[in-house]
């Protein structure tokens, strides 16, 4: 009982690995469902498309974004389900319901005939959207 050293007071010289190991795995855990999450903010479209290049391209998110593809054979996907006029139509009016302003984004493939995109477009502005986008992918200028 006195103030002599005792087997407790000896210093620690191994390192215990298992809190680092935890650590990590949360870490590793956190990193798998954050990459996934951007990975599918990342996927403005689902349908194989040639989109053209513009050197002004960028990214466009919002609220009230229509996202219209057109494809090589001319069909029309709205948020990558193929729609009708009507269908457009009733999208327009439950975003307005909701009281923002629709916005559209429109990805039509380079080998589509530029009266189909006109056409959408001037449906669009039929129903009163006025910000329309086009999606393009990034061309460098030399």
């Amino acid at each position: 009982m006195g103030g002599g050293p005792s087997e407790q007071d000896e210093l620690i010289t191994a390192i215990n690995i298992t809190p680092l190991v935890d650590v990590m795995l949360v870490l590793l855990v956190i990193f798998m469902v954050t990459t996934e999450i951007i990975h599918e903010m990342d996927k403005p479209q689902v349908l194989p498309i040639e989109l053209p290049a513009a050197a002004s391209s960028e990214q466009m998110l919002a609220k009230g974004l229509m996202s219209f593809i057109i494809d090589k054979k001319g069909v029309l996907y709205l948020n990558t389900e193929p729609v009708e006029a009507s269908g457009i139509a009733k999208t327009v009016a439950a975003i307005r319901a909701q009281k923002i302003t629709p916005q559209a984004l429109i990805s039509a493939d380079q080998g589509v005939s530029h009266g189909r995109v006109v056409e959408l477009m001037d449906r669009l502005r039929l129903l009163g959207v006025r910000e329309i986008a086009f999606n393009t992918k990034r061309q460098t200028i030399e």
